[in-house]
């Protein structure tokens, strides 16, 4: 096999160097650590997410001081002790729906209340939906870590993948499961790369510009069980880069997948958390119904999360290898999950996060892009490939007897004298061992929950991309005006306040309003009854043109009736919310779209998007933008409109509410603070946050990186 690298697949590549790829965390955490106790400049951290109590090293105790290896510590050591050393940490700006699970003040932890040279950053600058799934590390833009591990909590774990283990716990102490992942680790002139990709990202996110020169760095890991070197190859980096304003998208790794698949000779070996994406699954049919085509082996985990991942992208995933065994002519598709007799009993399952690809052992790519949709077009990603001139069938052997109790040198001499994959993992299936592959289920699969769209989209939706256009229109607002955009927001705020005082002036232009008069005028006990009922949808429809958040709308209407009234004023006022926004946007945004914007948004906008009902339930139920954002952009992509507001009243339904039962249940204890009132307060309060907890377990997987 040649080497594949071309500006198509790849941004950056050279020969001549040493690598080194880890197996699971304990691993990798001990490699980082050791890189950065050297690091006399500068270290780069990204990620989808990172966390300050991560414990890099729970299996150093003795001597040690366990606490000195959760990361905000370690990391404050650091620059306790290097005076010239600079930390800059950029975590993704993480969706709505991963509020409750991720950590709290992150800004804080890192940034205000930590160190002046530790540099924290949160990072939006992508198209909305999709997410900043790049985790690599660059010490002194000499080495470089990536692949598919963040620095943060519940992902350590060794490479036995015990049943339990009691250092598998996250900072709360709570216990989960064995994990398995893999990272990584180059020097030199990729490293250097890495760095500007890093400082790329930084500028985009934060308009600052970083600028540092390399440090040398001796950097040899510690070659344990774990590891494996690679000395004199050739490395390559892709990205997958969704397009976003003015940004080029870049496609690098799905052409990569797409050159070395169709490339394999002999065999093809792809661990990851998911198989789902369109593309890859079309190339390894055609790879598949090939006379004398190559054998392919793919590992992924038994069960795809939580619920609602299950019932999505579960049963895409169902439909992807039923496919691919559709089109397996010649018999030479194997499809395993790794398997723990401990862990069956106790209906527990390994979770394999991994994202590798070795082809005729001789191209081996490893990086965070699952074999998804989103990872091929939508979000961000980057990968490392390795070509490596004669075949390195030790890496294969490790990686096919990672999960199982055979010594992977046997499977080694097994494939050097020429024989299968498919006979070399009999041989790693023993019948009485603990650990093994087992066969994954494959059968056509039911109608999906979701639509597919949704949960695993390529691109952007219609929905999303106008709503980025209307977010960077606010932005080029503020600009021209020479504000900030929170000042262009306050100054919103009190237009808003005008317009409604000023109706509450017109109506009450004969007397006088108190705080009397005005509850009984609301309450239906005062005023014209036309003044009463239109007031409340009146404000509703101007304070979405006014991108004023709804649930604000919401309480301070529930403050002035009972239930049954608000309930009703509320419902009107949504559908006049939704009403004038939507159609303000399906007739202007078009104007306002190509005045901004040109030639290239006059493009998107000629898509219609049809919207598939449960797609824009879910967008109500787990809101990725502004209410009033939605509603404009709904009507921009000409998504039916009484489908729309549907899908909108059945998503908003059941937070409706609860923000009305709270508010009422709040004013209640403010005016008599009784202990009964008291008490249904705080089972309101313990209810929703079951709910919440409930939610969480049920739909948090849904997307999982």
């Amino acid at each position: 096999m040649k080497e594949l690298w071309t500006k198509a697949n790849a941004f950056s590549w050279a020969t001549g160097q040493n690598a080194w790829i880890y197996w699971d965390a304990a691993n990798y955490f001990k490699a980082f650590i050791e890189a950065c106790s050297n690091a006399t400049h500068e270290i780069f951290i990204t990620g989808w997410d990172i966390h300050s109590e991560t414990n890099l090293a729970p299996d150093w105790e003795g001597t040690w001081v366990p606490r000195r290896w959760s990361l905000n510590h370690f990391l404050l050591d650091l620059l306790k002790s290097k005076p010239d050393l600079h930390i800059y940490l950029l975590c993704w700006d993480y969706a709505p729906i991963y509020l409750l699970e991720r950590e709290k003040l992150q800004a804080l932890r890192f940034g205000w209340f930590s160190h002046p040279r530790m540099h924290f950053k949160m990072d939006a600058a992508h198209p909305v939906g999709a997410s900043q799934h790049q985790k690599f590390v660059v010490v002194d833009q000499s080495i470089a870590f990536l692949g598919g591990l963040d620095l943060t909590i519940r992902r350590w774990d060794t490479c036995d993948h015990f049943a339990r283990h009691t250092l598998r716990v996250d900072p709360q102490g709570q216990p989960y499961g064995p994990y398995h992942d893999m990272q990584i680790g180059f020097n030199g002139t990729m490293a250097q790369h890495m760095a500007a990709l890093f400082c790329e990202r930084w500028k985009r996110a934060t308009g600052e510009t970083l600028s540092s020169q390399p440090v040398e760095q001796n950097f040899t890991p510690q070659m344990l069980p774990g590891v494996y070197a690679f000395e004199d190859v050739s490395i390559a980096l892709s990205q997958t880069m969704p397009p976003f304003r003015d940004l080029a998208p870049r496609f690098e790794i799905a052409q990569l997948y797409t050159d070395a698949l169709e490339a394999a000779r002999h065999h093809i070996v792809l661990e990851n958390q998911y198989l789902t994406s369109r593309h890859i699954v079309e190339i390894l049919s055609g790879v598949l119904q090939r006379e004398g085509g190559p054998e392919v082996v793919i590992i992924l985990p038994e069960l795809a999360g939580g619920w609602l991942e299950q019932k999505t992208m579960g049963l895409l995933q169902g439909q992807a290898l039923y496919t691919l065994r559709q089109a397996d002519a010649y018999n030479r598709l194997q499809v395993f999950y790794p398997a723990h007799r401990e862990l069956e009993k106790s209906r527990r399952y390994i979770t394999v996060h991994s994202k590798v690809m070795v082809v005729d052992s001789q191209i081996i790519s490893v990086g965070s892009a699952n074999l998804n949709n989103r990872s091929m077009g939508f979000d961000s990603e980057v990968n490392a490939s390795l070509y490596v001139k004669k075949p390195c069938y030790g890496f294969t052997a490790h990686l096919l007897s990672h999960h199982t109790e055979v010594d992977a040198t046997a499977i080694e001499s097994h494939l050097e004298s020429g024989g299968s994959i498919r006979d070399a993992i009999r041989i790693l299936n023993d019948g009485s061992a603990k650990r093994f592959l087992h066969a994954f289920p494959i059968q056509a699969t039911g109608p999906m929950l979701l639509d597919a769209e949704l949960v695993d989209a390529e691109k952007p939706s219609v929905l999303e991309e106008g709503m980025d256009r209307w977010s960077q229109m606010m932005q080029i607002l503020a600009r021209r005006l020479g504000l900030s955009s929170p000042t262009v927001m306050f100054g919103v705020g009190f237009i808003l306040l005008g317009i409604f005082l000023f109706a509450l002036y017109m109506i009450s232009r004969k007397s006088p309003i108190d705080h009397y008069r005005l509850m009984a005028f609301f309450r239906g006990a005062g005023g014209d009854s036309w003044q009463r009922h239109a007031l409340i949808p009146l404000t509703f429809a101007i304070g979405g043109l006014l991108f004023v958040p709804i649930n604000i709308m919401i309480l301070a209407t529930a403050a002035f009736l009972p239930i049954s009234q608000a309930l009703v004023h509320i419902l009107f006022g949504i559908v006049m919310n939704v009403t004038t926004s939507y159609f303000v946007g399906h007739t202007a945004g078009r104007y306002f779209f190509r005045r901004f914007f040109g030639a290239k948004v006059r493009n998107i906008l000629r898509r219609v998007g049809n919207g598939h009902f449960l797609t824009l339930v879910a967008l109500r139920i787990v809101p990725v933008a502004p209410n009033s954002l939605i509603n404009l952009t709904a009507g921009v992509g000409h998504v039916p409109f009484f489908r729309f507001l549907a899908a909108t009243l059945v998503g908003m339904a059941p937070g409706l509410l609860l923000l009305v039962v709270f508010q009422k249940s709040l004013f209640k204890v403010l005016e008599k603070p009784e202990l009964v009132s008291i008490l249904l307060l705080v089972a309101l309060i313990v209810f929703g946050l079951l709910l919440a907890q409930w939610s969480l377990r049920r739909f948090s997987h849904y997307g999982r990186s």
